[in-house]
């Protein structure tokens, strides 16, 4: 372990202001960072981590597993016919309109494991008062610049309409954990059913 470098006030000697690495010259934030500054540094398990890292990569993915785990034991079980949205398929990271098109993906594949979670659907909705809001920050307006009520309630008035016409035509999906889709024996039955017949 090498010391620390002091730094100190020109005017006045006797005053540390900083501290450097020893080994390389590093201002660091403190004496402690300074020693340890090119020091290796470890993981809880004893691994070398570099620089970026605050675990090692085993650990990370330990704790990664424990945490999904953690996830799916908390999650209610639901079946794949008992649901009818879009899902997420998590170790896939990828996501399906509908439980049908996951199976597919999944069965082409042969990923009988899969981890599916139920997604909850956002649609595009505007707002009067963002849209305005928005308007008059572009157009560089004055700060105290504002629309009055009664054209705010008109706009809205409109957009409600547009919103309930053209809305869903912009759809996101966020997957939910509370709950996780589990495909039925019966497909998978189905499904190595025909792959014998073929």
């Amino acid at each position: 372990m090498i010391d620390p470098i002091e730094l100190v006030d020109k005017k006045d000697p006797e005053k540390v202001i900083a501290h450097a690495c020893g080994k390389c010259g590093t201002v660091c934030r403190n004496g402690k960072d300074a020693v340890e500054h090119c020091e290796p540094r470890l993981c809880k398990c004893g691994a070398v981590l570099d620089r970026t890292q605050a675990i090692c990569s085993a650990c990370w993915e330990k704790k990664r597993k424990a945490d999904l785990q953690a996830k799916i034991d908390a999650a209610k079980p639901i079946s794949a016919t008992d649901y009818d949205g879009p899902v997420h398929w998590e170790q896939g990271d990828r996501y399906f309109s509908d439980v049908g098109e996951a199976f597919e993906h999944l069965a082409d594949d042969g990923v009988r494991d899969a981890i599916l979670w139920p997604c909850d659907k956002l649609y595009l909705a505007l707002n009067a008062c963002d849209i305005i809001r928005d308007a008059l920050e572009t157009q560089e307006h004055h700060d105290e610049a504002e629309a009055s009520e009664k054209a705010e309630k008109a706009l809205q008035d409109f957009l409600d309409g547009w919103n309930d016409t053209f809305g869903e035509e912009v759809e996101s999906w966020f997957p939910r954990c509370d709950e996780i889709v589990e495909i039925p024996q019966a497909w998978w039955d189905r499904h190595d059913a025909g792959q014998r017949n073929d």
